[in-house]
């Protein structure tokens, strides 16, 4: 083998060794991913603890951007026709904090689905709920999570939710394994 052939072939080696040390370090898709799911997995745990826990409730103020909102599908009474009740971060403190707090209350994600664009990002995680004491989740249903990227750091815009109740099963595609 010539001096050129093995120049060739080191650079060649050199080439290939770039490339699998590139393919190595997490891409910026999969770092912005890792940080989607901390923020998510954050927001489940600051809503989670046993009868007489404090949550901390300014941690889940610096969550959400300044605008954040929560919004709940619910069911009136009377009609069972579905409605938006929609609050800011402080309007879900104050109406579900005691709440969460007196009788305890767990939330955990069974799978999800995250899709991201530049600086958006949209999560949809499926739950189960637990109230202290509950073995078998009381309440099912699907997060829908917006993210965006604020000065190098995913914060939350909307979470919209609803909830698993008769004639309004999760979707197969929704649920661990599919």
């Amino acid at each position: 083998m010539g001096r050129s052939s093995r120049l060739i072939l080191a650079l060649s080696a050199a080439a290939i060794a770039g490339v699998v040390a590139v393919s190595a370090a997490p891409s910026p898709v999969d770092t912005d991913r890792e940080a989607i799911k901390e923020a998510v997995g954050a927001l489940y745990a600051v809503i989670s603890g046993p009868a007489g826990q404090e949550r901390d409730w300014d941690a889940m103020r610096g969550m959400f951007t300044p605008t954040g909102r929560l919004t709940a599908m619910v069911r009136e009474i009377e009609s069972g026709n579905p409605r938006q009740f929609e609050m800011t971060v402080d309007e879900y403190i104050e109406t579900s904090g005691a709440a969460l707090t007196a009788r305890g209350f767990r939330e955990h994600e069974i799978a999800s689905r995250t899709e991201v664009f530049g600086t958006i990002a949209h999560v949809w995680t499926t739950y189960e709920g637990f109230v202290d004491g509950g073995e078998e989740p009381f309440v099912r249903g699907i997060n829908s999570i917006q993210l965006v990227k604020v000065g190098g750091e995913w914060k939350i815009a909307t979470v919209l939710w609803d909830s698993e109740r008769e004639g309004q099963a999760i979707p197969t595609e929704y649920l661990p394994g599919e």
